[in-house]
């Protein structure tokens, strides 16, 4: 027991700071709580956990606007600082997270009560003002660009990167310091891993909810806490 005990430390608690100890484990319970409610009470599960502007929702909401306030912040030290190269990729990944953002809350359609373009109601396939559920004839937006082409990137920044920075390998580590790159730590991987696994497991149409929070979640902590933290201004 002991020895398990020891593993699981070493393996998902030791390199992460406190925020990171209590905000990994909530969102495993959250995650956990969607894939049993899926089985066990599929329309809670449909109708009032993953629905539209509900509470996962509205988290994936508050974490992309929290990541892209991170980067202005970010973005505005390396102006500062005269640190060209911060400045640019923060510039960047706010722009990022602001389109995300924007896309969780279909640019104000439902706040603001907006008419829906043409474009939109012709091409959306959910009517909404969104981009990632465009399709045109055969073509889907969400299925190549957002799903295919993303999950392309997001697994070589998140399952590649730190490999390579962590051995050292050709100019990966230096760049990622040089422009303050945010490389994710280890036992960060690990919990990204632990969320996302089971979230795509979840037998149930709407799991995207639940594996888009596992993901916006793990990627707030591989922002705010980095393995090279020290390397930003």
């Amino acid at each position: 027991m002991k020895k398990l005990i020891s593993f699981i430390q070493k393996t998902f608690f030791d390199d992460l700071e406190q925020m990171e100890k209590i905000g990994f484990p909530l969102a495993l319970l959250l995650v956990a709580y969607g894939f049993f409610l899926s089985m066990i009470n599929q329309p809670y599960f449909q109708g009032i956990y993953t629905v539209r502007n509900g509470f996962l929702c509205s988290l994936q909401q508050l974490m992309l606007f929290s990541l892209m306030i991170l980067c202005l912040v970010r973005a505005g030290r390396g102006l500062s600082h005269k640190n060209g190269k911060q400045f640019f990729l923060y510039s960047i990944f706010a722009l990022m997270f602001l389109f995300g953002f924007g896309e969780k809350i279909r640019w104000g359609q439902f706040i603001f009560e907006l008419s829906i373009p043409e474009f939109f109601y012709k091409n959306n396939t959910q009517g909404q003002i969104t981009l990632h559920n465009l399709k045109f004839g055969d073509f889907s937006v969400n299925k190549v660009i957002f799903g295919s082409f993303l999950a392309i990137i997001v697994s070589l920044y998140s399952l590649l990167l730190p490999f390579l920075y962590a051995k050292n390998i050709g100019p990966i580590r230096k760049l990622s310091d040089s422009f303050g790159l945010p490389v994710p730590k280890t036992t960060q991987i690990f919990w990204y891993i632990l969320l996302v696994v089971p979230a795509l497991l979840i037998p149930d149409s709407k799991r995207g909810e639940v594996v888009q929070l596992a993901g916006v979640w793990s990627f707030a902590m591989f922002y705010a806490f980095p393995r090279n933290k020290k390397a930003l201004v």
